[in-house]
């Protein structure tokens, strides 16, 4: 089986600071995968598969589930941005910075991506709209 090309989105709802847990959580997954696809990224996203999500599985009080929706995904340049109708729509561009590639990067220990995480901001012009009853 194979997961190329496949989009998900993570919607994680904290009620308060991240460290402290309780958290609610739900995967979206790309409408154009099978169930045996849907199944695994489902098991991926959530750390039931293990992996680095699985570090933040503690932290996660509530399960949402997992639902299957058209997700876009695009590379624009050094801009990026999600798509999710009537759910998600949002892009990010890179932390303003003085560095001649215009990318800013830090080794953080990051459990998604250890060696390295880049510095976003959300991108001008955009705005992150998203709904409360969307996993329902």
């Amino acid at each position: 089986m194979t997961l190329d090309g496949l989009n998900v989105a993570l919607a994680i709802h904290t009620p308060g600071p991240m460290g402290e847990g309780n958290w609610a959580v739900g995967a979206y997954i790309d409408e154009r995968a099978d169930e045996q696809q849907t199944e695994a990224l489902g098991a991926i996203f959530t750390g039931a598969a293990g992996g680095p999500m699985a570090a933040f599985a503690p932290m996660i009080s509530k399960n949402l589930g997992v639902k299957k929706v058209p997700i876009t995904y695009r590379v624009d340049g050094k801009k990026r941005s999600a798509e999710i109708p009537n759910i998600l729509h949002m892009s990010v561009e890179p932390l303003p910075t003085m560095h001649p590639n215009g990318e800013m990067w830090a080794s953080t220990g990051h459990p998604i991506s250890p060696d390295k995480l880049a510095f976003a901001v959300g991108a001008a012009g955009e705005r992150v709209q998203r709904s409360r009853y969307a996993m329902g």
